[in-house]
């Protein structure tokens, strides 16, 4: 394990991709209006002002539970398939009874 800690520590400071890379996602994070303490003291005096901020909540918290876990769309499925599964059998036993019927009238 050393040994693969040492190729990849000797990986990351010799490619100049992963130099690049961190260079892009520093300018990403850096690059802001406001500093974070500034617009993290916003946003707590924003949902104090406006008693929890209920307009910034997301619309899932008031799906029913049975549509948050698809739960009617697996009824569906299963009833769906059920339904396939006895109109199956009941085509197999028709052309069963059609088959045994022409090889009865055959044999006479």
């Amino acid at each position: 394990m050393a040994d693969k800690l040492r190729e990849a520590i000797i990986e990351v400071t010799s490619n100049k991709r992963y130099a690049e890379k961190a260079k892009e996602l520093s300018f990403i994070h850096h690059d802001r209006p406001v500093k974070p303490g500034v617009e993290l003291v916003h946003w707590v005096n924003h949902v104090i002002n406006t008693r929890g901020a209920p307009h910034l909540r997301s619309p899932a918290l008031h799906v029913p539970f049975y549509q948050k876990m698809y739960l009617d769309l697996a009824a569906v499925l299963v009833i769906l398939f059920l339904a396939g599964r006895v109109l199956l059998k009941k085509i197999c036993a028709a052309v069963k009874s059609k088959k045994k019927s022409g090889s009865q009238k055959k044999n006479n």
